[in-house]
């Protein structure tokens, strides 16, 4: 249960980050820009979804 609300909010992070990675990168050309903020939030979110696991999996142990 734990390990879902972690996932959930390292997504709200990430989606947060791209946000501001959006608003900072608009003068660059559209195309660009959109590719590129794809690719950062494809991996925070996977980033996000390993942090939980590792984070889950060391609670576990102590």
């Amino acid at each position: 249960m734990k390990l879902i609300v972690h996932i959930i909010v390292g997504i709200i992070i990430t989606l947060m980050l791209a946000g501001i990675l959006v608003v900072l990168t608009l003068p660059i050309s559209g195309k660009a820009q959109l590719s590129l903020a794809a690719w950062g939030i494809l991996l925070a979110v996977i980033g996000a979804i390993i942090g939980a696991l590792i984070g889950a999996k060391r609670r576990g142990k102590s």
